[in-house]
């Protein structure tokens, strides 16, 4: 939608400086976000450094959990994240591998069959963790770090697993050895794993608002080595577990305003048309343009005459123009089309009406008749 200049024509085109972005605003939303279905990962276990029997299976991930987040109304950039507590729940899995292991004196044992059975012992069959943002020195909760590319910083954040007993044990000539166990239903905190990205994606827009979605994304690439304690120590195993994968998660659909749309907010205004006037006849549009009040009586356009000709000026905003200008000319007041004034009339640059421009742009006319000239924007 093209808005008009409507309260006065001038005899020269209109010019912007350069251009510092309009400060941004920066909203909080706290949502619940839910782990997309068929959410799974290959898990497989190994022999380190041999893998000659690895065994592998997949396990799932399913469950919601609450976060909140800061992020940039303009570009829906996230600045910053953490999790409020929910659940996701992984399923139970249980893996048995083989493999031919030499060992040393005193065993004198060699290609010995080795049996590792991991199981999870819990009544749904699945672990429950719950996604915590961890702590600061005076113990608040804080938003955690997110890069320039939207991942979060592994650090801020922990897994607290609060159901489900992991096990591993192992035979060695029909011989149990000594049990690692893990007991998450006594609670047990966990690394935050994996390398998590979060961003917002816009699913429709007006001038006035954004539906949004955020998302999480956790891609997987876990390589753990487990050292099974014998019950000697040349009967010690190596043993790696990888998982990988992708979690993805996402809330439901949430409104961002627009700048147009928080300006005609705090005009008291409802959902203003852009190409409608206030009662000194200028269009809302070109008022949020120059960032001015909507009930504002006249523009910041003067035109003076020069030894080059005449001039004519435009005082943007100090905060940069939240929507770009752009000036039209006619010869003739009656002409229905007015192209646009040729960037060699803009006396500042051609870049001096674009968005986030501010200063005091000058404007030049064409040669030869008669012209008028017209401020107009577009919010589309």
């Amino acid at each position: 939608m093209k808005i008009l200049e409507k309260s006065s024509l001038v005899w020269a085109p209109a010019a912007l400086l350069l251009t510092p972005l309009a400060e941004a605003e920066v909203m909080e939303q706290t949502a619940l976000m839910i782990i997309q279905q068929n959410m799974t990962t290959e898990m497989e276990m190994n022999f380190f450094p041999s893998n000659t029997l690895p065994a592998e299976t997949t396990r799932t991930y399913t469950g919601n959990f609450s976060c909140s987040f800061e992020f940039d109304t303009e570009t829906l950039q996230i600045e910053g994240f953490k999790f409020n507590g929910g659940t996701i729940l992984i399923s139970a899995y249980g893996l048995q591998c083989s493999d031919f292991i030499t060992y040393p004196q005193p065993t004198n044992t060699q290609f010995t069959i080795v049996t590792k059975a991991p199981y999870l012992n819990v009544a749904n069959g699945v672990i429950q963790l719950s996604p915590e943002t961890r702590e600061n020195s005076e113990g608040e909760v804080e938003f955690g770090d997110v890069d320039s590319e939207g991942q979060l910083t592994n650090s801020n954040y922990k897994y607290f697993a609060s159901q489900g007993i992991y096990t591993t044990s192992f035979v060695i000539r029909g011989a149990a050895q000594d049990t690692l166990l893990i007991n998450y239903n006594q609670g047990v905190n966990l690394l935050y794993k994996g390398t998590s990205t979060v961003d917002i994606r816009e699913v429709s827009s007006t001038i006035y608002e954004k539906s949004v979605r955020a998302y999480l994304t956790i891609e997987l690439d876990e390589d753990v080595v487990t050292t099974l304690q014998g019950r000697v120590a040349a009967n010690n195993i190596d043993i790696i577990e990888t998982e990988k994968g992708t979690i993805v998660a996402n809330t439901g659909q949430f409104k961002v305003p627009t700048a147009y749309g928080n300006w005609a907010t705090e005009n008291d205004l409802n959902k203003p048309d852009p190409d409608d006037v206030n009662e000194a006849g200028i269009a809302y549009g070109i008022l949020f343009a120059l960032d001015l009040p909507a009930d504002a009586t006249s523009l910041p356009i003067s035109t003076e005459n020069t030894d080059a000709g005449p001039v004519t000026k435009i005082v943007l905003p100090e905060g940069g123009l939240l929507s770009p200008m752009a000036i039209e000319y006619t010869t003739e007041l009656d002409n229905e089309d007015w192209p646009l004034l040729p960037t060699t009339y803009y006396l500042d640059g051609p870049d001096s009406l674009n968005l986030g421009a501010t200063g005091e742009p000058s404007f030049g006319f064409p040669d030869g008749e008669r012209c008028f000239v017209r401020f107009v924007t577009d919010l589309d």
